[in-house]
């Protein structure tokens, strides 16, 4: 079986290559094997285009978090997972600012301490039910929680075009921290 090295931009500022990349995701590598910290992985590739492997990881770094109440979102992205998605990247970044949805959301943050892992669980999961258990807080509690947010947000969350919206606000969030200039190869 053929290998080919892929391209892997941790935070903070490292970039690594690696001798080979897991072809599907049922072979894709446990976290526990992975560098500590944010890790975006690019395309597996041959040898001569790792430049553009390095380029797609260091895009997909920007899509990652800490995983924590104040840095929701996946320690680790593989940038073939984000499809089309990548070109939000092309349009957010430190020197554009956050669009008017990320802004609304920054608002509605400084509003409460649970607002940010509270709307990070509803976008994440099916349900409310499912964002509830992993807030590891009441149902009721987060629809009183909800009703704030949407209220300080000024669109509804719980329909489907709102939790777009709210998955949207939060990627472009992230996006427009800029922290893609501290990645220098």
């Amino acid at each position: 079986m053929e290998t080919r090295p892929y391209a892997c931009a941790r935070w903070p500022c490292r970039a690594e290559i690696h001798e080979s990349c897991p072809r599907t995701a049922a072979e894709r590598l446990k976290e526990a094997d992975l560098p500590a910290g944010r890790v975006g992985i690019g395309p597996a590739v041959p040898v001569l285009d790792l430049p553009q492997s390095w380029a797609v990881a260091r895009t997909a770094l920007r899509f990652t978090g800490e995983g924590t109440a104040g840095d929701p979102g996946e320690r680790v992205m593989y940038a073939e997972d984000l499809g089309d998605i990548l070109l939000l990247a092309n349009l957010v970044g430190s020197d554009t600012g956050p669009p008017p949805d990320a802004r609304a959301l920054d608002a509605a943050l400084a509003d409460a301490p649970w607002m940010l892992a509270t709307l990070g669980a509803v976008a994440t999961t099916q349900s409310r039910r499912a964002a509830a258990a992993k807030l590891n807080i009441h149902h009721s509690t987060l629809q009183a929680r909800l009703a704030r947010a949407e209220g300080l947000l000024g669109w509804p969350v719980h329909t489907l075009t709102g939790h777009l919206r709210l998955q949207l606000a939060l990627l472009t969030r992230q996006l427009a921290r800029g922290e893609d200039h501290l990645l220098q190869p």
